[in-house]
């Protein structure tokens, strides 16, 4: 599950900068709810900051917890979000689910 949250309505084909993308690699079902830390707990996820076309950084720690999604479609949650060479970003977050199918092969 990717999270992208940008000053605009992105469309992840199409998303420009600046953006932050956060990715949790479990199943929606499986995070809502929780909290998820990493490093603390493995490989877990990972999130990235970015301000220009190649200008994306790793956020070095992370704790991210997510609300079930809603009957309105409207999943909710806060994150913490630090950089080795960046200020902490911290906030809240609810933002429309778009759930897309996966590709393998």
């Amino acid at each position: 599950m990717t999270i992208l949250l940008s000053a605009e309505s992105p469309h992840a084909d199409s998303i420009r900068p600046p953006y932050l993308r956060v990715s949790l690699w479990k199943s929606l079902d499986s995070l809502a709810g929780r909290t998820w830390r990493w490093p603390v707990e493995g490989s877990i996820g990972a999130a990235s900051l970015c301000t220009g076309e190649d200008d994306c950084r790793a956020a070095t720690t992370a704790i991210v917890w997510l609300e079930p999604v809603g009957p309105d479609s409207v999943i909710g949650g806060r994150l913490r979000l630090d950089f080795a060479d960046r200020p902490t970003l911290a906030g809240s977050f609810r933002a429309p689910w778009r759930p897309r199918g996966g590709r393998c092969g």
